[in-house]
């Protein structure tokens, strides 16, 4: 029976030692430069935020390393980096409501990390505006080999289960390996931010999570651009076409773009005012953060994006 032990560890998993980088990671010198912020607050902090897991990438053990090592001590891993706190969560405001962070099996029975295989129904939206990162992921799901470099397939809560998971970005020119624990914020025992469609399956809410570490904060992936996070799974180049502007053979480019094993993507300009359901939550959160971050709605374009993927991919 593993338990949780708090903050025991700490030390190893930021410690120097001449260990191999995580897949992928970039092997910039270790330093402050980017470390999370110890008061949240300011878009700066935000913005260094985004590439601490890549400055410490060096300084940490990999995933596999990590896992057996807290699998040994019968201990859940807890991840220092991204503490489950509100300084994940919001970097602009503290939010009024108080969320609840627990792991998979504390919130339902006999949860699993893909059920069935991953596809685009195991996507549902939760209180944060990220439906650009959604968009991707849903593409994502449409290309098995993509899916499974961005998503490990072999993990799960049972076998070798420590409280530990891993998700694979493009960052900066190379693919970086990210750490997480499953530790996710909740509200009255539901997930806040993305879940499934089957209350027991939770490979989207992690990744997310493991996005948003990337970010520095779950706050940090509200508004954005399909195109970045396409770029973020694959290191493809991605092309925008305006519907009003298209090219007479679009469709063809399109089809072309398919046959070569494109992920492709569509937006709207919601500019004309329509909005999600209301719930509890997101009505608060879109209130804290209005005067805060710069509505990407400025920018909304209707049109087809297409990204094209590394010859090495295939």
């Amino acid at each position: 029976m593993l338990k949780v032990e708090e903050n025991i560890g700490r030390k190893d998993e930021s410690e120097e030692e001449n260990v191999p980088l995580p897949m992928g990671a970039s092997p910039m010198p270790p330093g402050s430069i980017g470390l999370p912020s110890a008061t949240p607050g300011g878009i700066y902090a935000a913005i260094l935020n985004r590439n601490h897991t890549i400055i410490d990438a060096k300084r940490l053990k990999n995933f596999i390393e990590l896992r057996d090592k807290y699998l040994s001590k019968k201990v859940l891993f807890e991840d220092p980096l991204f503490p489950a706190d509100d300084s994940s969560l919001f970097y602009s405001h503290r939010y009024p409501i108080q969320f609840q962070w627990k792991r998979p099996p504390e919130i339902c029975e006999n949860p699993q990390f893909i059920v069935g295989g991953a596809n685009r129904t195991d996507i549902c939206q939760g209180d944060l505006g990220d439906c650009w990162l959604l968009a991707a992921i849903a593409s994502l799901t449409l290309n098995k080999k993509l899916l499974y470099r961005v998503i490990p397939p072999d993990q799960s809560f049972t076998e070798n289960y420590a409280g530990i998971f891993h998700f694979q970005f493009w960052r900066y020119g190379t693919w970086v390996d990210v750490v997480i624990d499953d530790r996710i914020p909740t509200y009255n025992n539901q997930l806040v931010f993305t879940k499934s469609a089957k209350n027991n399956e939770f490979w989207s809410a992690l990744l997310e999570k493991a996005y948003a570490k990337l970010h520095g904060s779950y706050e940090a992936l509200k508004g954005g651009n399909t195109t970045e996070a396409m770029e973020d799974f694959t290191g493809g180049v991605t092309e925008f076409y305006e519907i009003k502007e298209a090219p007479k053979n679009i469709f063809s480019v399109m089809k072309k773009a398919l046959d070569r094993g494109s992920l492709m993507g569509c937006a709207i300009d919601d500019s004309l005012g329509f909005s999600p359901p209301p719930n509890a939550l997101a009505p608060l959160i879109d209130m804290m953060l209005a005067n805060t971050q710069t509505s990407s709605t400025e920018d909304a374009r209707s049109g087809v994006c297409i990204i094209t993927l590394p010859s090495a991919l295939w």
